[in-house]
Order: C-alpha cells, then sequence, then structure tokens
C-alpha cells in the first residue's frame, strides 16, 4: 500500500524549468489514484511535499527502518 521514492533525477539540461516540480507532482497525483501511501526518501521529493503539504500530506508515511531495508536489498 506505499510507494517509495527513493531517488529523483533529472538531466542537467532540463534544469531551471520547473520540470522537477511537474514530475513529482504528477508522481504523487498517480500515487493517490492507485489508493496507495508516499514514502519521500528522495530530499527532493520530500522538499515538494514540505511545501505542498495540504495537497498531499494526508498520504505521506515517514521513511521506517524497513523501508530502508526494503530498498538496500534491491
Amino acid at each position: 500500500g506505499q510507494r517509495i521514492f527513493p531517488h529523483t533525477e533529472l538531466d542537467d539540461k532540463f534544469s531551471g524549468r520547473g520540470l522537477s516540480s511537474v514530475l513529482i507532482r504528477q508522481a504523487l497525483a498517480d500515487t493517490r489514484a492507485a489508493g496507495q501511501r508516499i514514502v519521500p526518501i528522495c530530499p527532493l521529493v520530500a522538499r515538494y511535499i514540505s511545501k505542498h503539504e495540504d495537497d498531499v500530506g494526508d498520504i505521506v508515511d515517514r521513511a521506517t527502518p524497513e523501508a530502508l531495508e526494503f530498498l538496500k536489498s534491491r
């Protein structure tokens, strides 16, 4: 029931255009539509969420040791 966001990367040639916000906003909207919860490990995703707490805060879970261990196993 959770979607973990471990890392977000955008090619440097696209920086400064606001595309990372578009990417994250759509990914979080897709997560909500799928009935899942968000686990923001990526600092960029966490920062986006902190700025848009009213929009997505209700479906955010903190990263647990289990989630971090899951990522290490991949």
